[in-house]
């Protein structure tokens, strides 16, 4: 079994504590939101997490023990309601942000109309992309980058200060295609496969939308004080058994992914540019550039019902 380095916070200095830092998870409270709240958790940020969905909220709350340092919001990021959403949320901080972490369609694997944990994508629709007039293909071939240029448009401005002590991050994390090794002239080859049996095609238009999006943010604010990175995922965290048997990993995928984003808010001086996780080694390999603190955090004493 690989064994994988496990950071702890007596071995890392004060600067990559998060404690005190206020993060905003933008994408939805699914399997990916949780790891990465966790994570932020752990390093000690309040984490801000909004849903359309109440149950949503209530169940990330409920995975996570309640904690104390947890704001679910539940609102939504997409317009018209964006704006009401960012200043109830700012409310509950006194105007405080540091850090964003915007993830979209992810979970690339999932079955057609269920790769993405915001719940925007099952609206596309599922026939041929030829069948839409030019103004539904408009409609549905951006409905992932609207919904996270609202995001970027109001949280932004708030990162980007030059009067702010502390540093500030916004980081897209993004769904890529799988990647296997081929034997090919005697190497070992890495080869993009393809995602068509899960993303429809207009899943594949927003999701390659979301690289360009990310790529873009990137390159307007290379010289401003927030600094952006992309996180971009080609590897599985719902493995088959005879996989997971045949090379286990010490903790989920969605855990790593999480450290790795909360890594990127810690240093963000080492950060920005596209970081692209193919495999086991990526993962060790980004965990090792950007450690983050994980300690446990406080929870609301839930009584036991007794009824």
């Amino acid at each position: 079994m690989r064994t994988l380095r496990r950071l702890s916070s007596p071995s890392l200095p004060p600067q990559q504590l998060l404690t005190g830092h206020v993060a905003w998870v933008v994408g939805g409270v699914g399997p990916i939101g949780s790891g990465i709240a966790r994570a932020f958790l752990r390093a000690g940020a309040t984490v801000l997490v909004n849903s359309r969905y109440n149950h949503r909220l209530e169940v990330l709350s409920e995975e996570l023990g309640h904690p104390e340092k947890l704001i679910p919001i539940h609102s939504t990021m997409l317009a018209p309601g964006s704006e009401e959403t960012v200043r109830r949320a700012m409310s509950l901080t006194a105007g405080r942000l540091d850090h964003v972490v915007a993830h979209s369609s992810v979970r690339w694997w999932r079955k057609a109309g269920d790769c993405d944990e915001t719940a925007t994508t099952p609206l596309i629709p599922r026939g041929r992309m030829f069948e839409l007039t030019a103004d539904e293909f408009g409609v549905y071939a951006s409905q992932l980058p609207r919904l996270h240029f609202e995001a970027g448009r109001l949280l932004l401005p708030r990162l980007n200060s030059r009067d702010r002590t502390a540093a500030s991050t916004y980081t897209f994390v993004t769904g890529g295609e799988p990647i296997h090794l081929e034997p090919r002239h005697g190497l070992w080859a890495r080869v993009q496969g393809e995602s068509s049996e899960s993303r429809t095609s207009l899943g594949h238009v927003n999701a390659q939308a979301m690289w360009g999006l990310a790529a873009a943010v990137r390159r307007e604010m290379r010289d401003q004080p927030v600094t952006v990175s992309e996180v971009r995922l080609n590897m599985r965290f719902n493995r088959p058994l005879e996989e997971r048997l045949d090379d286990p990993r010490d903790e989920p995928l969605t855990h790593n992914l999480g450290s790795i984003c909360a890594g990127i808010a810690s240093s963000p001086s080492k950060a920005g540019g596209l970081h692209t996780i193919d495999s086991q080694r990526d993962i060790e390999a980004l965990q090792g550039r950007f450690p983050t603190v994980e300690k446990p955090y406080g929870v609301y004493f839930r009584a036991p019902d007794l009824g």
